[in-house]
């Protein structure tokens, strides 16, 4: 007998079986028919919400390429010496001559110990065993202008004796290696050689070998910077590329007009803008918008635009300190190396000023008025008017009566205005009405920013991981067309390649000397550029849908500056004693994350931590260290602030109307002279400056002892 189940299936009518078969049928073709066009998509190999997907997790690697930083335990990693004086068969140092070999003539890699008081293949001296050559005295002027020390002097220490970098390539015979990279030619005087290594050292040589063959060679002119996310920014063209490969959207892109109008050599530097893919110097470019982007949020609370600009400008002031034109940091450089270096030219602040400031989408326009394309001031469009910033002389330009910020068009209807900026009768400002006459509009078109490529992921980047990679110079030039005497694009970058091709060789040892700081100690470089994006307050949702803060204490540069950059002096010198690998690296790595720290506390508000920083230590205060001036400068503005802070806590001044304000008198005549002692220390910091920014200092130091005088002064006569 059926179970009950099979029994009541077997009682239901046959009609009613067969028509729920072909109802089943007619929705399973229905349903076939009305596939969703995502389906169809994925069927026919082509999924939008993977390709998503896909994109956004591009996009949190170029937003976080941070992440791809680590530390890295080479500068406390002890040599192991294996040739010197203490292992050479006569304990007496061993000397080398540079030369050549038969089979290798004109090749100057070969380091050869006439004298023979070492055997190589004994001491077991290996490839890329490293080997400090001390070939060039200290105070050895490179451009052939002799020596600052006497040759005595020099001779009578070694110490005194700067050394050359190499790494070994082979053992050539008992008395003779071959090394990288080569030297420009012989050299027939034997100078002492010390040959040592260190286990880790192999990884780290492969980061370090570019920046020495281009410390020697200046080849590649461009794109020879080994920095610790290197290897991350490679494999993000590669994905970058994969993406576009297969992506079958169009996009829509023309170039520029403006592009078409350039002479032929310099229309060359446009050549790939419609190219599809990304090249491997795109990776760093586009690293560069990004920390541009993660700057100019600080602006984003400000009023007005005017606002904005005055913050972005003061951050740039803060942060790029002004170096003479014969610096190898004030040419030849990017926009991203000059803000790692935090050190350039009047021109490439106001390169950075202006990309950033496209950030926030507000247009800006380099001026000149040499009919070149240096710059003398930076126009900031606001509604119909420009506002004038000097990145020279580190002021909004004042305006009439020395209120507010002067226009384009204040300018040039009373040139006089610009008076306002002469020290006195033998120290003026160098723009007259003259100069007005010539004005040029020098609109900022970096290829990059005009390319498709640029255009079709910039369309793909959106909320918190918006970055702006276009530009329209033929919008910018319209708009400002009617100010100006011309208009074209502004030739820095075309510039900036050539001043690459010429660098000396002791511009191309100072540069490379900050580079490879950043490789031997990797969180300095972190610690950099989690300074660009600052005290992030945006707010994201957890998986709950709840805001939490995307700021943490893990994106404080100043953790990453304090954890590893500043060994003591006392820790430096036992180490140096020690013969540890990078010593040099290691007191550059501590001068400038001392100034970072400083300027990091003062963006964040910690004002005490800052003047600790850069008023207290003697790794910001020493007149040789590399960001002294900016060091100076940012010590200057935390004075102001804090008398700002105070002022605008305390009121101007003690008041006298009730009870109340007398019990508070004290406190408020207390606050005043606090405030009269902190505009004090700044403007006498502004007219201790010696650097190149001197003029700009001595005029915000007019300005504050102006102010002195009027805070100063009796507040009612009867």
């Amino acid at each position: 007998m059926p179970a009950p189940s099979t029994r009541l299936l077997c009682e239901v009518p046959r009609r009613y079986m067969r028509f729920s078969l072909v109802a089943a049928l007619a929705v399973s073709l229905l349903a076939g028919c009305q596939k969703s066009s995502s389906e169809k998509l994925r069927e026919a190999g082509f999924d939008p919400i993977s390709r998503a997907r896909s994109f956004d997790s591009i996009a949190e690697d170029l937003n976080t390429l941070d992440d791809k930083v680590d530390r890295v335990d080479y500068t406390r990693v002890p040599a192991e010496i294996i040739v010197d004086a203490t292992t050479s068969t006569d304990h007496q140092p061993v000397e080398a001559v540079l030369t050549d070999l038969p089979e290798a003539p004109g090749v100057f890699a070969f380091l050869h110990v006439p004298r023979k008081n070492v055997d190589f293949k004994q001491r077991k001296v290996q490839p890329g065993d490293l080997v400090k050559y001390y070939v060039k005295p200290a105070g050895y002027d490179e451009q052939g202008q002799g020596q600052t020390d006497s040759t005595r002097e020099i001779e009578a220490n070694l110490g005194k004796r700067e050394a050359i970098e190499l790494t070994v390539v082979r053992v050539v015979d008992s008395a003779t290696i071959e090394f990288a990279p080569p030297l420009a030619g012989p050299i027939q005087d034997p100078f002492a050689i010390v040959i040592s290594r260190a286990t880790e050292f192999k990884q780290l040589a492969s980061a370090l070998n570019p920046l020495a063959v281009w410390e020697q060679t200046g080849a590649p002119a461009m794109g020879w910077q080994t920095t610790p996310d290197t290897d991350a920014l490679d494999q993000l063209v590669i994905r970058l590329n994969s993406w576009i490969d297969a992506d079958e959207t169009t996009t829509v892109w023309q170039a520029d007009a403006m592009v078409a109008d350039l002479p032929a050599d310099a229309r060359a530097l446009y050549a790939s803008i419609g190219a599809e893919r990304f090249d491997r110097a795109d990776g760093r470019l586009l690293q560069e918008a990004v920390w541009m982007r993660d700057i100019s949020r600080r602006a984003s609370a400000a009023a007005t635009v005017t606002q904005q600009a005055l913050q972005l400008f003061n951050w740039v002031l803060r942060n790029v300190q002004l170096d003479p034109p014969n610096s190898p940091f004030a040419t030849a450089q990017r926009p991203w190396q000059t803000l790692v270096a935090g050190r350039g030219s009047a021109d490439q602040r106001a390169w950075i000023f202006t990309l950033l400031l496209r950030q926030i989408g507000v247009d800006a326009a380099p001026l000149s008025v040499t009919g070149d394309d240096r710059v003398w001031a930076v126009a900031v469009r606001s509604g119909e008017d420009w506002s004038l910033f000097d990145p020279a002389l580190g002021l909004p330009l004042p305006g009439p009566n020395g209120t507010g910020i002067a226009t384009l068009a204040q300018v040039k209807a009373d040139p006089a205005i610009l008076r306002q900026l002469d020290l006195d009768a033998k120290q003026t400002y160098p723009v007259d009405a003259a100069a007005l006459g010539k004005l040029t509009a020098l609109v900022e078109a970096s290829p990059l920013y005009l390319s498709k490529r640029a255009k079709r992921i910039e369309a793909q980047l959106a909320g918190e991981h918006r970055v702006v990679l276009t530009a329209s110079p033929s919008r910018v030039a319209e708009l400002i067309r009617s100010q100006v005497s011309a208009v074209k694009l502004w030739s820095i970058e075309q510039r900036t390649v050539a001043e690459a091709e010429q660098l000396s060789a002791a511009a191309r040892h100072d540069l490379a000397a900050l580079y490879r700081t950043f490789v031997v100690e990797p969180l300095l470089w972190k610690g950099r550029i989690l300074q660009f994006r600052g005290n992030d307050r945006r707010t994201k949702l957890d998986y709950a849908d709840r805001p939490i803060k995307v700021y943490t204490a893990s994106s404080d540069p100043r953790v990453f500056y304090t954890l590893r950059c500043r060994p003591s002096d006392a820790e430096l010198d036992e180490l140096a004693g020690q013969q540890y690998f990078f010593i040099d690296q290691m007191r550059l790595c501590k001068e400038l994350a001392t100034v970072w720290m400083g300027a990091a506390s003062y963006d964040y508000g910690d004002y005490a931590v800052a003047l600790d920083y850069l008023g207290s230590r003697p790794s910001a205060k020493k007149p040789n260290t590399p960001l002294a001036a900016v060091a100076r400068f940012t010590l200057a503005q935390t004075h102001e602030q804090l008398a700002e802070l105070l002022q605008r806590t305390f009121g101007e001044g003690p008041a006298t109307s009730d009870v109340w304000s007398i019990l508070e008198s004290p406190l408020h005549a207390a606050a005043h002279a606090a405030v009269v002692s902190e505009l004090d220390a700044a403007a006498a910091l502004y007219e201790a400056d010696p650097s190149a920014s001197r003029y700009g200092s001595l005029l915000r130091a007019r300005e504050l002892r102006r102010r002195l005088i009027k805070m100063q002064a009796p507040a009612d006569n009867p």
